[in-house]
This record gives structure tokens, sequence and C-alpha cells, in this order.
């Protein structure tokens, strides 16, 4: 019953519409990457995955690796989110976003 949606030009803001209640509002600033799954809303921020949890709105930041300071896209496949860095065809990772860890694909 929500939708959520990147807003701007420069700086993306993550927003969410509440369908039932008509409530439009901001969930965070300056995100690049959106993705989701049934329950949860993926987003990058800086150097971190964002995993929101829509039922309770939690925020779980999870690190990128250092060696990979922008995502330009990622998949989300149950537990794992899978990166590709921004102009590479060599460096793609794959991350648990239960454990943090992470291995070059």
């Amino acid at each position: 019953n929500k939708v959520f949606y990147r807003q701007g030009t420069l700086n993306l803001k993550l927003n969410v519409f509440d369908m039932e209640t008509g409530e439009k509002r901001v969930i965070d600033d300056m995100i690049t990457s959106l993705n989701s799954t049934a329950d949860k809303v993926y987003y990058h921020k800086d150097n971190f995955v964002i995993q929101y949890t829509v039922l309770n709105e939690r925020r779980k930041p999870i690190a990128l690796p250092k060696d990979m300071p922008v995502a330009e896209e990622f998949e989300i496949a149950g537990d794992l989110i899978c990166c590709k860095v921004r102009g590479s065809i060599s460096l793609n990772y794959v991350i648990n976003a239960v454990t943090g860890d992470a291995q070059e694909l």
C-alpha cells in the first residue's frame, strides 16, 4: 500500500506515498540508486546500501567494499545484493545483507 520513488534532479530524494492515507513524505535525502523486495527497500547512499524495512521503518546500513566507492546499479536476490561498479566490466560484487560479507565476482 506504499509507493517508493525518487524525486529531484541533482539531489535525488527517496519519497514514499501511502495509498491508504494519501500522505507523501521524504524518507531520505541524496540517494543514487533504488531497488526493492516485498517488504524492504534498498537504496545507495554514500558508501552504503541502506536496507529500509517498510513495516517498522528501520534502516540498516550495509557497507560497500573499500575498493567499490560507487555502486552504479544493484539487484536484490533474497539476502544478496548484487552490485556493479560504475565504469567497470570486471568489478562486480555480491554482498550478504545479513552478515555484510562481500565477494568479488
